[in-house]
């Protein structure tokens, strides 16, 4: 009985350090998703401000 209360302890753990692996990695790629459409939209900005001033 206490082998099996040891691998279900044991299970329970990697399951839940896995569910928090797998939400904060989606946590992060929507963090960088969203960074990096910020960015292009202020590049995108300065390049025609740019284009503008050279015409």
């Amino acid at each position: 009985m206490e082998a099996q209360t040891v691998i279900l302890s044991v299970f329970g753990i990697i399951i839940g350090v896995g569910v928090a692996f797998v939400l904060t990695y989606l946590a992060v790629r929507e963090a960088v998703t969203e960074g990096m459409k910020r960015y292009w939209k202020w590049r995108v900005a300065e390049d025609a401000k740019q284009r503008a001033q050279t015409r």
